[in-house]
């Protein structure tokens, strides 16, 4: 490569010239990219008011909503078979014929004996009637009393998979809202990356002017600030992209502007045994199969109390409308008992397939248990990653914005190539979005971890 050492008036070398306004152009750029990578907005949507406005338009959260609703009034309905069941009977009737009892005698000595025929009226041919009865329980073999204690199971179980859902959905709101900071960070490196290039490809054309360097040097300034402009483009389209996840969660247009706050999480220092044993004890999934268990067990003993006598009060008052009866109006009370002796083995198969579902929903349990401890450690091994990942980054940085300023400067007096500086320009990007990358996958495992442990 031909290089020359050209003065200009004032007596400094152009490549000294150069040299000088490369250093005042990356400090101003390294400058204006710390700014942006350390200032928080002053303004804008937090991740907690994100979550306040999605548990309220989510529509998982509100069929779990209506789920837990269900449980409830099911629950009423089982308590109200405690309660005594009043029924009213009542109807007119009309007879083509006048019932009658014909009754035949024969007439004692001295009369004849001839047999003789006496018809009796017994209901007039219309007639209303009506009937109130009270039917309270008195002994159903637990089969009410266990029915309700499954119905209060199955509203917490309800409960619990409705808190279930809430943390989900929070977990997803804070997926969506990182990735929007994240998509943001990479527009302002894609960013700087053109800024960084178009100052380079600026000097390289003045260098070229000058017959310092040749023409393939322009030529390969050009091909990296149209490929950095490209992955400007791609960050922008992401940014776009995330803003249109982030709003569909809190039930807005895709287009409606978007401004967040960044998130600071304090760092968890409990070990990862403490926040296994506070997740065993705090998470929604396994107090929700608990219950379930708990309410399969209490079902299968309301089945098998069908095989006890049921014994009801019943009381009632009925009237029908009839001239010959002296008194249409009759009350009566008395204890009713059914017992089914024998049914084929119907009533206990049915409590021994419901006991079965329970056992699985045990088993199901205890898989969770292990299921939730490997998630715990997961999020916290995540935590532990990416703090590293940032101190690691945080150097590289500093390595690399030194490297790219050396390497500009070894250029300007023809010690470099423009490949080298375009390599340092390269790593100095690639430095910048993995310090970004590795400050959101913190703040995303601290948040996975806190899901974990059912503290979201």
């Amino acid at each position: 490569m031909l290089r020359s050492n050209a003065r200009v008036a004032d007596g400094t070398s152009a490549a000294d010239r150069l040299r000088l306004n490369h250093a005042k152009a990356f400090a101003a750029l390294t400058t204006c990219s710390v700014m942006l990578a350390i200032a928080l907005p002053a303004h804008g949507e937090t991740l907690e008011q994100a979550w306040a406005v999605a548990v309220g338009v989510d529509h998982r959260l509100q069929a779990s909503r209506y789920t837990t609703e269900a449980t409830q009034q099911a629950l009423q309905a089982a308590r109200a078979a405690r309660w005594p069941n009043v029924a009213l009977q009542g109807g007119y009737t009309r007879l083509n014929e006048t019932p009658t009892a014909v009754s035949s005698f024969t007439p004692p000595a001295p009369l004849p004996p001839t047999q003789l025929n006496l018809e009796l009226p017994l209901q007039q041919p219309s007639y209303y009637a009506y009937k109130v009865e009270v039917t309270l329980p008195l002994y159903t073999g637990g089969r009410i009393e266990n029915g309700i204690t499954a119905a209060g199971s199955l509203v917490g179980a309800a409960r619990n998979d409705e808190l279930r859902t809430a943390l989900d959905v929070k977990l997803a709101v804070a997926q969506v809202y990182l990735g929007s900071l994240r998509a943001a960070r990479f527009v302002e490196v894609a960013q700087s990356n053109v800024t960084s290039l178009v100052s380079f490809e600026r000097d390289v054309n003045h260098l070229f002017e000058q017959g310092i360097v040749a023409r393939s040097d322009t030529l390969a300034a050009r091909v990296a600030l149209a490929d950095a402009r490209q992955r400007l483009i791609v960050a922008n389209n992401a940014v776009d992209l995330a803003h249109a996840a982030y709003n569909r969660l809190l039930g807005r247009a895709f287009t409606q502007p978007v401004d967040l706050q960044e998130v600071e999480l304090p760092a968890d220092a409990v070990d990862v045994t403490a926040l296994t044993v506070r997740a065993q004890a705090q998470r929604p999934e396994l107090k929700a199969l608990s219950d379930q268990g708990a309410a399969l067990k209490a079902q299968a003993a309301s089945v098998r109390g069908a095989l006890a006598p049921q014994v009801a009060l019943i009381g009632g008052y009925g009237r029908q409308q009839n001239r010959y009866q002296a008194h249409e109006g009759i009350a009566s009370i008395g204890i009713g008992l059914k017992w089914e002796l024998f049914d084929g083995g119907l009533v206990r198969a049915q409590a021994d397939a419901i006991a079965a579902r329970g056992n699985s929903v045990a088993s199901l349990r205890e898989e969770a248990v292990s299921l939730i401890a490997l998630q715990v450690r997961q999020a916290w091994l995540g935590t532990q990653e990416a703090a590293q990942r940032i101190t690691v980054a945080q150097a590289a940085i500093d390595s690399a914005d030194e490297n790219l300023l050396l390497a500009r400067d070894r250029y300007s007096q023809g010690m470099a190539t423009q490949t080298e500086v375009l390599e340092a320009e390269t790593q100095r990007t690639r430095s910048q979005t993995n310090r970004h990358a590795a400050t959101y996958d913190a703040l995303l495992a601290q948040l996975q971890l806190r899901r974990a442990t059912g503290e979201l």
